[in-house]
């Protein structure tokens, strides 16, 4: 009997006393606190140290799960930065420049932005005409109607295959056309042709600006290789 007395008195003063195991009442940073290392119940993770509750740093993991609207709200850690999931696509959460250039996905960072040659205001988007200093070089670049993808299709696009097949190529550097392979009409797939030297090219067939395919079409032109727009199937994003 005495034993069991004993007992009950030891686990009456380990529950009065508020072991660190235990989680405290709800509380918030600075209140007073009494039990050294306790947890406490809050917006937060908190602990009591010397004397008041304390906010406790928290390690950020990472994931490469998709961002849906299943994990809205989520915050990762990865490449360096803080990343969040909006519902649709990860965003960088913090960078060391206040605006950053972002391809049309929202995610894929161009660069640090720069400014405006030109402003809005005067007629121009906010996409042509964004200075920026590249992401991965930091040499100072700025974006056309090209690179924007809302330059106007005006150009015939050269393939090396008959009936639109094979390598997409331009005649010329400033203009653009649709790249899109078959033999079908097609107006997807906008290509500007890449810098560089013009080379002359054998080739089969060609797609006109209205999105037909001519073939069979057998010539030698000088042409440049293509690319797709910088900032992807829109405008690029300045935030």
């Amino acid at each position: 009997m005495r034993n069991a007395m004993i007992a009950l008195a030891t686990l009456l003063v380990g529950v009065s006393l508020g072991l660190p195991s235990f989680a405290a009442a709800w509380a918030t940073p600075g209140a007073a606190c009494t039990q050294e290392g306790a947890n406490a119940n809050s917006d937060g993770f908190l602990t009591c140290t010397g004397g008041v509750w304390v906010s406790n740093a928290v390690l950020m993991g990472t994931t490469s799960a998709a961002c849906d609207s299943t994990k809205a709200g989520y915050i990762r850690y990865t490449g360096g930065k803080f990343e969040g999931c909006n519902g649709t696509g990860w965003i960088q959460l913090a960078s060391s420049s206040k605006l950053r250039v972002y391809k049309s996905d929202g995610t894929t960072v161009l660069g640090n932005h720069l400014g405006f040659f030109g402003t809005p205001e005067f007629g121009y988007s906010m996409c042509i005409y964004t200075i920026y200093a590249d992401e991965t070089t930091g040499i100072t670049k700025w974006l056309n109607a090209n690179d924007c993808n809302e330059q106007a299709v005006n150009t015939s696009v050269y393939f090396t295959g008959a009936d639109c097949s094979g390598t997409p190529l331009l005649g010329i550097t400033d203009l653009t056309g649709y790249c899109c392979t078959g033999s079908g009409t097609c107006t997807t797939n906008k290509c500007t042709a890449e810098s560089g030297t013009a080379s002359s090219r054998t080739v089969a067939s060609y797609r006109s600006y209205q999105g037909s395919c001519v073939s069979p079409y057998n010539n030698t032109v000088a042409t440049y290789v293509t690319r797709p727009p910088l900032c992807g199937d829109s405008s690029c994003i300045v935030k």
